[in-house]
C-alpha cells in the first residue's frame, strides 16, 4: 500500500498475507512492527523516522520479483524483508543484487539464499540454514532411535536443499534413507506417498512442508490403521501457517516433533521476553496470552534482524548497501 515517506526511512516487507502461509507474513509484520516503535522511539534511523511498507505475494515468485521492483522504484526504501517462502526469495535475488538493496531474511531457510555466489551479496539472514536443519533432523532421529527414515519433502528448491543436506548427515549417523517422496505446493492427499513409505518399513518420516499440507500428512496418518505408529519429524514450515487448527484432533493420534528456533513460552520466565510479551498483547488485542501469538520464529527474528539492521546502520553512520555487507 502506499505510504508518505517524505523525511522517513522504509522497510520493505514482501511475503504471503493473504495465503496458506499468512500467518507467517502477519508474524514478521508484528515484528518488524515492534521492532520499528522501539527505534523510533530512540530517535529512528539517522535520526529519521523509519515506516514499515508491505506487499503481499502470496507465495507467488512472480508476485515476489514484482515486489522487489515495486520497493526499489519506491521513495526512501533502504531495505527489504522477505517472508517464509524459500522458493519466493530465491526468485527474488536477481532483482535484489541488481538494485542493490539489502535483502534481509528472517525465516526462510534455503542453503543457497546465503551462499548464493553473488558479489558482492547483499542477503542478510536470521534463520536457521537446510544445511543445519537437515543434520538436526537426521540427529533428532538417530537419538530417538531410528535408523531407516523415509523423507516426504516438497518438490521446491526449499525440499530439496533440505535433501542434499539430509542425504549427506544420514551418512555420518549411521541412518538409511531408505524412501524419498515428493509432492507439490497445494497436495492434499498423501495416501498413495504414505503407503510406499510404509511399504519401504520406514521407522520415522522426517517432513518438509507447509502449514497446509503438514495437516493433511497428519490427518491421513492419523487415519491409517498401521502395526507400529510411525513419528514424523518435521521442519518448521507447518509452523507458518494455520497447521494447528487444522490438525489439532487427528494430531493426539500423531506422533509429531518439529523445528522450532525461539519459543515465548519456553523463554517467559526471561525479564526482556516477559517484557515483550506484555507489550505484544498490550498491542495486539487478538492476542491474550503468550501462547497465542502464532508463528513466534517470525515475529522474534524480524525483531532481532530489524534491530541489529538499525544498530548497524547508526553505528557506520550511513544507509550505503556496500558499506553494510
Amino acid at each position: 500500500y502506499p505510504i508518505k515517506a517524505q523525511g522517513s526511512f522504509v522497510i520493505g516487507l514482501s511475503a504471503d498475507m493473504s495465503s496458506a502461509s499468512s500467518a507467517s507474513g502477519l508474524a514478521i509484520q508484528r515484528g518488524l512492527e515492534m521492532a520499528l516503535e522501539d527505534i523510533n522511539a530512540t530517535g529512528g534511523l539517522l535520526g529519521r523516522p523509519v515506516l514499515l511498507n508491505i506487499r503481499d505475494h502470496r507465495g507467488n515468485p512472480s508476485r515476489g520479483k514484482a515486489d522487489i521492483k515495486y520497493f526499489a522504484n519506491s521513495d526512501n526504501v533502504i531495505a527489504i524483508f522477505g517472508g517464509l517462502h524459500t522458493p519466493v526469495a530465491l526468485a527474488q535475488l536477481q532483482q535484489i543484487h541488481h538494485f542493490k538493496i539489502p535483502f534481509l531474511i528472517p525465516w526462510a531457510a534455503g542453503t543457497p539464499l546465503v551462499k548464493n555466489g553473488y558479489q558482492p551479496n547483499f542477503v542478510f539472514r536470521m534463520s536457521v540454514n537446510d544445511s543445519e536443519a537437515g543434520p538436526f533432523l537426521i540427529a533428532q532421529a538417530r537419538q530417538r532411535g531410528f535408523k531407516k527414515i523415509g523423507l516426504l519433502l516438497e518438490k521446491t528448491s526449499w525440499g530439496r536443499s533440505n535433501e542434499k543436506a539430509m542425504q549427506a548427515a544420514s551418512s555420518t549417523k549411521n541412518i538409511s534413507i531408505v524412501k524419498i517422496e515428493h509432492f507439490h505446493w497445494g497436495t492434499d492427499n498423501f495416501a498413495f506417498a504414505l503407503d510406499r513409505l510404509v511399504s519401504a518399513n520406514v521407522e520415522a518420516i522426517i517432513f518438509v512442508g507447509n502449514a497446509l499440507e503438514g495437516a493433511a500428512v497428519v490427518k491421513q496418518l492419523a487415519s491409517m490403521s498401521l502395526k507400529r505408529p510411525i513419528p514424523i519429524l518435521s521442519h518448521w514450515g507447518i509452523t507458518g501457517g494455520n497447521f494447528y487448527d487444522l490438525a489439532h484432533i487427528d494430531l493426539k493420534k500423531v506422533d509429531l516433533e518439529f523445528l522450532q528456533t525461539f519459543s515465548f513460552i519456553d523463554s517467559i520466565n526471561k525479564p526482556t521476553v516477559q517484557n515483550f510479551v506484555n507489550r505484544f498483547i498490550h498491542r495486539y488485542q487478538d492476542v491474550q496470552t503468550v501462547r497465542q501469538i502464532k508463528s513466534p520464529v517470525g515475529t522474534a527474528h524480524a525483531y532481532d534482524l530489524m534491530r541489529y539492521f538499525a544498530k548497524t546502520v547508526n553505528r557506520i553512520g550511513t544507509t550505503d548497501p556496500y558499506k553494510l555487507v
